[in-house]
C-alpha cells in the first residue's frame, strides 16, 4: 500500500550510519539508501519481503552487502527459524524469515557499500490467512 511505501521511504530516510569503522556522513546528513517494500503485509509462516533500494536522485543500487533480522518488539522474540537476506538483482533484495505469530513485526537490518553503511526498519503487519 501507499502507507506501506511511505512508512519504508521515512525508515530509509532516517537510516543511520552503524559501524565506527565506516564512514559515515555524520549526524544531520541525508541518507545515501532509500529502501521502500511495495508491501505492508506478510502472512503468518514462511514469507518473503522484497526490497528495493536506490540512491537519494532514484537509480537502482546492486551489489550491496546487505544483512536482515525480523523482530516481534511486543513479544521480545525475532523468528524460530534462521532468517535469509539475499539480493535478487537490479537494486532488489530479498528477505525470507519464518513469522509463527500473527501481530506487528519488523524487519531490521543494513545496507553497505565501499565504506558506507545504513540501518533500515520496515514495520509489517504478519496475518493470519
Amino acid at each position: 500500500s501507499s502507507v506501506g511505501l511511505a512508512r519504508a521511504a521515512v525508515f530509509g530516510w532516517l537510516a543511520a550510519c552503524i559501524s565506527a569503522s565506516l564512514s559515515c556522513a555524520g549526524p544531520g546528513a541525508e541518507p545515501r539508501f532509500l529502501v521502500t517494500s511495495s508491501v505492508d503485509e506478510l502472512p503468518v509462516g514462511e514469507a518473503t519481503l522484497r526490497l528495493s533500494v536506490t540512491d537519494r536522485d532514484g537509480a537502482p543500487l546492486p551489489g550491496l552487502e546487505f544483512s536482515a533480522d525480523v523482530l516481534m518488539s511486543a513479544m521480545g522474540h525475532g523468528s524460530t527459524e534462521p532468517v535469509s537476506a539475499f539480493e535478487v538483482g537490479g537494486g532488489e533484495y530479498g528477505v525470507d524469515a519464518f513469522f509463527q505469530m500473527a501481530g506487528s513485526w519488523v524487519v531490521l537490518g543494513s545496507f553497505a557499500d565501499a565504506g558506507h553503511s545504513e540501518e533500515f526498519e520496515i514495520d509489517v503487519d504478519v496475518v493470519q490467512e
